[in-house]
């Protein structure tokens, strides 16, 4: 009995040690995640080594190639660190909204996403970043391909949502689909990007942000260039 108990201890005890190492490598993780943040939205991409994110994260660099190949795939892990829950959140305001009303799932998106802009500065510096401080060059090639799949996944809601608006009646029969797409992608990443370059010209951008995606939505109803052609 006493041999079985003290068995249990030491499996509990190994348990124990594992969990600590578990949450102790998830700390240092994240921990370079933020140094990358701060100093790639303070030099970009291209002028941004792995030992200026070491220093900046008071640690070694072999401590970043840990738990980094490169900087490549710690730029990477560094967008999807955001992503992830935005994709989360997304899905289950889509769930909610679409079935009885898909106009409502778009403002509901919108919403979250502008939440998330404002108030999450995770989100807002990776963004930033993102739009204002990748230079796209041959040897960062998979900067582009990081935005291609992000618009993609976005694309793709946008067009189910207004889609499924068509089949309720919600909007034209006629709309353009792909086009009011771009037109929503074009003009609310617009919008953020002349925020981040110029947070003055918007004194309440969540208000601007909303007249906005109302102004694209009377648009869809009644442009005359916004209905399929052939």
């Amino acid at each position: 009995m006493q041999q079985e108990t003290a068995a249990k201890i030491t499996r509990g005890s190994g348990k124990s040690r594992e969990n600590i190492q578990k949450k102790k490598a998830a700390y240092t993780r994240n921990r370079i995640l933020d140094a990358a943040e701060d100093v790639f939205n303070d030099r970009g991409y291209s002028q941004t080594s792995l030992n200026e994110i070491a220093q900046v994260a008071g640690m070694t660099r072999g401590a970043v190639y840990w738990h980094f190949k490169n900087k490549e795939d710690l730029f990477n892990a560094m967008c999807e660190r955001v992503r992830e829950p935005m994709r989360v959140l997304l899905e289950e305001t889509v769930r909610k909204k679409m079935a009885e009303d898909p106009i409502a799932q778009l403002v509901s998106a919108h919403e979250c996403f502008m939440r998330e802009m404002v108030g999450n500065a995770h989100y807002r510096k990776v963004t930033e970043i993102l739009l204002l401080k990748c230079e796209h060059t041959v040897v960062a090639t998979h900067i582009l391909e990081n935005k291609r799949q992000w618009r993609d996944y976005i694309s793709d809601l946008l067009q189910g949502a207004l889609e499924s608006a068509k089949r309720q009646g919600a909007l034209p029969e006629d709309l353009d689909v792909p086009m009011a797409v771009d037109v929503m992608f074009s003009s609310f990443w617009g919008m953020i990007g002349d925020w981040l370059v110029s947070p003055g010209r918007y004194p309440d951008i969540m208000a601007h942000a909303k007249r906005l995606h109302s102004a694209m939505f009377d648009l869809f109803r009644t442009s005359p260039n916004l209905k399929k052609t052939g």
